[in-house]
């Protein structure tokens, strides 16, 4: 029973602490400390399992499972914070530039493949038809090997789900989907594990600046909401 109650523990991603006493007898003593949750919430205080009887791992159980509830339920909130607050940031974010009127369609993006780059420009001029002012640089994930994002010149054509969760080929979830090429090429967020997951999937966030998507563009969540946000339908979206 303690082994299982402590693998557990660990792949809530708690720090475990076990007294010197070893489990040798019914009067052992079991002290376990939850050091920290994710998303930095708030540690749950020390907890004390007192002296058990071994006849009674009921209680013990149960006692456990209190700690557990308690502590997922702070990492959730804290988690479902964090995403409101960014998603929060990127509105902002577009509504400032506008207001200064740093930005202005038309809009040219163009995607990097090689070194995994994604920039949006503005004012072209118009005898040289070359785009002078970058607004935002922003760092992709595109193909892999067997999965190339293809090159050439498009358009952004639809802006899917509202932003929200978009079911993708392999299981998972991306947010702030556009679409620019059929066949399912989209510029959209890094992956989360599921609809309703707080927290995209870590190694989709480390992979950012590589090739190891199935052929879209992955940005990371706030550069991906500005995108989904700033961008027209018809925006001209050059891959090379």
């Amino acid at each position: 029973m303690k082994k299982k109650l402590l693998a557990l523990l660990l792949v809530l991603g708690l720090t475990v602490t076990l007294s010197t006493a070893a489990y040798a007898g019914s009067d052992d003593i079991i002290m376990i400390k939850l050091d920290g949750t994710s998303a930095n919430a708030q540690a749950p205080e020390t907890t004390q399992l007192a002296q058990t009887e071994s006849s009674q791992p009921s209680q013990v159980t149960e006692r456990m499972n209190t700690v557990l509830e308690s502590a997922t339920q702070a990492a959730d909130q804290a988690l479902s914070e964090k995403a409101a607050a960014d998603q929060k940031a990127a509105e902002e974010a577009v509504a400032k530039e506008a207001e200064q009127g740093e930005i202005a369609p038309p809009y040219y993006i163009e995607v990097d493949c090689t070194n995994c780059i994604t920039r949006v420009w503005c004012n072209q001029d118009p005898d040289t038809k070359e785009w002078k002012t970058l607004v935002r640089k922003m760092v992709c994930s595109t193909g892999r090997s067997g999965h190339a994002t293809p090159k050439g010149t498009y358009s952004i054509y639809e802006h899917t789900d509202g932003g929200g969760p978009h079911p993708m080929v392999d299981g998972t979830y991306a947010r702030w989907c556009m679409r620019w090429k059929s066949g399912g090429y989209m510029f959209h967020s890094v992956c989360y594990s599921s609809k309703k997951a707080s927290e995209p999937i870590a190694q989709e966030v480390a992979d950012l600046g590589t090739n190891v998507s199935r052929g879209c563009v992955r940005l990371s969540v706030t550069d991906a909401a500005w995108l989904y946000r700033t961008m027209p339908n018809g925006t001209t979206v050059h891959i090379y």
